[in-house]
C-alpha cells in the first residue's frame, strides 16, 4: 500500500513536470528556422511520407540521419506535413526527455534532485530552440537519456533475462543516436568502460552484447549504401564528401579548446560545464558511488572525443565545428550531477526534502501564473520575442496559418514570390517553398525552385521558378530571422536591400 501511494505521488509529480514542459514550450515556440538542415530533415521526411509525389531531393550527411527522419516521417503520416505539423515532433521529444529525466533522477538519487536536474533541462536557454526545430539534437537527447536509463535498468537489474534486455534496449538506444548524429558514437567507449566497472564478472560477454547490435546496423547499412547510393563505405564516405571537406584549418593544436570558449560556448553553457569538472573531480577524488560513476564516464568520454576528434592533420581540421548545440545530447548527466550535489548540500544545512503534493502545487501554481502572466498585452515587445501566448496572433502557430494561406492564394494567383539575392534571402525563398507551398500546387515532383533574376534591373532578387515582377505589379516578398511574409509593390524591391526596409518589413 505504502509503495502504491509513492508511486501514485509520483506520477503526479510527474504529471505537472509534464504540464510545465508542454506550457513552457507552447508559450516559447519559435518559428521554422529557415537554415538548410532543418529544411533537408523536414523536407526528406516529406519525400518518404508523401510517396511518389515527391522526389528524395540528394543524398548528403543530414538525408540519411535516419534517427531524425523516420519518426518525423511516421509523425507526417499521422498529422500531415503543414507547417504548424513540424513542431509535433520537437515538442513530444521535449516530453519525452521531462519523463525519462525525472525517474533517471529518481532511479540514481532522489525526488529532489529528480525535480531539480528535469527543472533545469527543461528550462535550459537552447532547449527553447531546440523544442522548436526538427534537428538532431532534440532527437539525440532523447536517445541518450533512454540510453542512460536502460543501462542504470541494467545495474541494478537482479534477474538475469531482464539484464540482458536492457543491455540490448540500451544498446538499441545507442544506435539510434548514432543514426540520428554520427557524434554520439563518443558516448560508446565510455558505455564499454562502464560495462567493466558495474560488472566485471560479465564484462567480455556483456561487452560483446552490448556492441553487437551497433556493429550489425553499421555494417547492413554500409551495404545498403554501397548497392543502392554508390557508397561502398557508407555513412562515413557520405559524411567525408559533405561535412569534412568544408571544415576550417586551425593554426595550433591549443585551438581545439576555442570549442569551450567564447563566442563559440555562451556562459549558460559554461558555467555547468566547469561545475560539472569540478564535481566530477571530486567524485573520482573521493570514490563516490556508482550512481554517480553511471553518469559521469559516459559524460568524460563525449567530452574528450568532441574535444580531439580531428578530421585532418595536414592541416589540422576538427571533424566538428565549434557549435554549442553539439553539447546538447551531454546535458541530463551535466544536470544530475550537479544537482545530486545541491542536494546533499541542502541536506547539510538542514534544508529537508520537500514533499511531492507541496512540489505539485508550486508546480501547478507556477505554470498557472507563468502561462496568465505571459499572455497579457502589456508584455514588453524584446519579451515576445522569446515568449508568446498560443492565444496571440504573433504566435507560430497562428502566423504559420496565415502565411500558409496567403503564400498558396499568391502563388495559384500568379504572383511572383521574391527575396533579396543573398544567403538570407534564398533560404527565406526556399522555406516558403518547402514548408508553406502545398505539394497540390507543385509543378512536378519537386517544390519550386529558386531562379536568380537578371531582368528588368532586379538582379538583387531571386524568385520562385523566375517568375518577374512588372514594374506596376505586387509581389510577396520574404526575409528571415524570423521568417516573415509581406504583399509589397514591385517598386518597392530594390529597398529589400537596404536597412530600412527589414526594419518597415518587420513592423508591418
Amino acid at each position: 500500500m505504502k509503495k502504491s501511494l509513492v508511486f501514485k505521488r509520483d506520477r503526479l509529480l510527474l504529471g505537472s513536470l509534464l504540464l510545465v514542459t508542454l506550457v513552457f514550450r507552447l508559450w516559447t515556440v519559435m518559428m521554422i528556422h529557415t537554415g538548410i538542415d532543418e529544411r533537408d530533415y523536414w523536407y526528406s521526411a516529406k519525400a518518404i511520407s508523401q510517396g511518389s509525389s515527391i522526389d528524395y531531393q540528394y543524398i548528403n550527411h543530414r538525408t540519411i540521419r535516419w534517427g531524425v527522419i523516420l519518426p518525423v516521417t511516421a509523425q507526417q503520416l499521422i498529422t500531415g506535413i503543414g507547417p504548424n505539423a513540424y513542431y509535433v515532433m520537437p515538442i513530444l521529444n521535449a516530453l519525452i526527455q521531462t519523463v525519462l529525466m525525472f525517474f533517471l533522477g529518481l532511479n540514481l538519487f532522489n525526488r529532489r534532485t529528480a525535480v531539480l536536474a528535469t527543472l533545469a533541462l527543461i528550462f535550459f536557454p537552447y532547449q527553447i530552440r531546440a523544442a522548436s526545430q526538427v534537428r538532431p539534437e532534440i532527437f539525440s537527447l532523447t536517445y541518450i537519456l533512454a540510453m542512460v536509463w536502460f543501462f542504470s535498468r541494467y545495474c541494478i537489474e537482479g534477474q538475469k533475462k531482464w539484464q540482458i534486455k536492457n543491455l540490448v534496449f540500451s544498446s538499441l538506444m545507442l544506435f539510434l543516436a548514432y543514426e540520428a548524429k554520427i557524434t554520439n558514437l563518443f558516448f560508446m567507449p565510455g558505455m564499454f568502460l562502464l560495462i567493466f566497472i558495474m560488472n566485471p564478472q560479465h564484462k567480455y560477454r556483456h561487452s560483446l552484447i552490448f556492441g553487437a547490435l551497433p556493429l550489425v546496423g553499421f555494417v547492413l547499412e554500409t551495404v545498403l549504401y554501397g548497392v543502392f547510393a554508390g557508397y561502398p563505405m557508407g555513412h562515413l564516405q557520405i559524411i567525408q564528401a559533405n561535412h569534412l571537406a568544408g571544415m576550417e584549418s586551425l593554426s595550433s593544436f591549443f585551438e581545439v579548446f576555442n570549442r569551450y570558449r567564447s563566442p563559440y560556448l555562451q556562459a549558460y553553457w559554461q558555467i555547468p560545464f566547469i561545475l560539472f569538472a569540478c564535481l566530477t573531480l571530486w567524485t573520482l577524488i573521493k570514490k563516490r558511488d556508482k550512481s554517480l560513476i553511471l553518469l559521469i564516464v559516459p559524460a568524460i568520454s563525449f567530452f574528450f572525443f568532441i574535444t580531439f576528434t580531428i578530421g585532418g592533420l595536414h592541416p589540422l581540421k576538427m571533424a566538428e565545428p565549434f557549435i554549442n548545440r553539439y553539447f546538447f545530447a551531454v546535458l541530463p548527466m551535466v544536470f544530475l550531477v550537479i544537482f545530486h550535489y545541491v542536494d546533499v548540500i541542502l541536506k547539510r544545512f538542514g534544508f529537508i526534502t520537500i514533499t511531492s503534493t507541496q512540489s505539485i502545487i508550486v508546480l501547478c501554481l507556477g505554470t498557472v501564473a507563468f502561462s496568465v502572466l505571459f499572455s497579457l498585452p502589456i508584455i514588453p515587445k524584446k519579451i515576445q520575442q522569446y515568449i508568446v501566448s498560443p492565444f496571440s496572433s504573433q504566435h507560430p502557430f497562428s502566423l504559420n496559418k496565415e502565411y500558409r494561406s496567403k503564400i498558396n492564394h499568391e502563388w495559384i494567383e500568379g504572383t511572383p514570390l521574391v527575396a533579396v539575392d543573398s544567403g538570407s534571402g534564398r533560404d527565406a525563398l526556399q522555406t516558403a517553398s518547402w514548408y508553406y507551398i502545398d505539394i497540390s500546387n507543385y509543378h512536378g515532383n519537386s517544390a519550386p525552385k529558386i531562379v536568380s533574376l537578371l531582368e528588368n534591373n532586379y538582379d538583387a532578387i531571386v524568385s520562385l521558378e523566375g517568375r518577374i515582377p512588372a514594374s506596376d505589379a505586387t509581389v510577396l516578398a520574404f526575409i528571415r530571422k524570423p521568417f516573415k511574409v509581406r504583399k509589397i509593390s514591385a517598386k518597392s524591391l530594390q529597398l529589400l536591400e537596404s536597412e530600412a526596409f527589414p526594419a518597415e518589413f518587420r513592423e508591418n
